[in-house]
């Protein structure tokens, strides 16, 4: 999946995982949760997703864009309110690849 091993940067009691595909438009990537102690993003696509924390986000309103085939940590202390993503299509093409996501809690 790409993303690294947590064990050693993050103390936790659980792992949640999931993951977007890509369709071009805004959806959510994870739901509030006060329990959250961290969350770990990879794009697995060729083209940028931009996240947004609360509610919706579009590639000109976001908090963080993700390259290609990269990965974001949140910084601590984390965010627990919802976190949305958009992307994935690239200028003239079709969206492609998905966003994965490891919920430390």
């Amino acid at each position: 999946m790409g993303i690294r091993n947590v064990s050693d940067t993050y103390f936790c009691e659980a792992i949640r995982s999931g993951s977007v595909p890509a369709t071009g438009s805004t959806s959510e990537l994870v739901g509030q949760d006060p329990e959250r102690k961290g969350l770990i993003v990879y794009n697995h696509s060729p083209n940028p997703w931009f996240l947004k924390y609360g509610t919706s986000g579009s590639s000109d309103d976001f908090n963080t864009r993700l390259a290609a085939d990269t990965e974001w940590t949140m910084p601590k202390p984390p965010y627990t309110g919802s976190i949305w993503g958009a992307g994935g299509a690239g200028a003239g093409s079709a969206a492609t690849g998905s966003i994965k996501y490891l919920q430390l809690l």
